[in-house]
């Protein structure tokens, strides 16, 4: 899987008309969280939305073209499309979407946010999440200290368990692995697998708030 990003658009978004035929892609479940991240390149705490669809299409899963969020007050929309979004099929349904959406500012408004789905022929869907202004203040947060040596991996913070994902040097998530606070060999966190990563981020989920924080990228030296 790929360490995709999609960025805001600003303008107000005008859709083309299509010649439509066949049947709407069907919605089937929705999956979004917010990912509060400290950036180790550029020291600056940012929001990220990940965003995940269910989708089923009668004229095939392939048909799915394109995804918008789309909140209407601020005149902001984000874009998802084939060239962009991470994919897993399950039976006869698809699963898209992506895990870094980027809101203009650090921070993604609080209001309702629409969901149009479009396939090939032009059939449309919509659906809507909203984004609570009642989240964690990205000052408020304490990210955990990492250091990232070529032969090891030190972790210290305020949380019990962390998710280490490590990259490729083209952006593909190589390897995962579960770790708590501590130090630890390099070979052992890789599973002694025969891989070359060179960067990692470090990851912890907040079960009570539904969310995220992550933090890196962490060069592996």
């Amino acid at each position: 899987m790929k360490n995709k990003t999609i960025t805001v658009m600003t303008a107000a978004v005008f859709f083309s008309l299509f010649a439509c035929s066949g049947e709407a892609p069907k919605l089937q479940q929705t999956d979004w969280m917010i990912n509060y991240t400290f950036d180790e390149t550029t020291k600056t705490r940012y929001e990220e939305l990940a965003l995940y669809l269910l989708l089923e299409d009668a004229d095939g899963n392939d048909d799915i073209a394109e995804v918008y969020l789309i909140n209407d007050s601020y005149e902001l929309c984000w874009h998802m499309s084939k060239e962009n979004w991470n994919q897993q099929k399950t039976g006869n349904s698809l699963w898209i979407g992506c895990n870094r959406l980027l809101p203009l500012e650090g921070v993604f408004p609080e209001g309702e946010y629409r969901l149009l789905i479009r396939d090939q022929g032009g059939e449309e869907t919509e659906s809507r999440i909203f984004i609570p202004a009642n989240r964690l203040s990205l000052e408020g947060i304490n990210f955990p200290e990492v250091v990232s040596k070529m032969n090891s991996v030190s972790i210290k913070g305020s949380y019990s368990n962390y998710l280490i994902w490590f990259y490729d040097s083209d952006g593909n998530l190589i390897h995962s692995k579960y770790t708590k606070n501590g130090t630890y060999k390099l070979t052992d966190l890789l599973d002694k697998k025969s891989i070359s990563p060179s960067y990692l981020y470090v990851y912890t989920f907040i079960e009570a708030r539904y969310c995220g924080i992550k933090t890196g990228p962490y060069m592996i030296k």
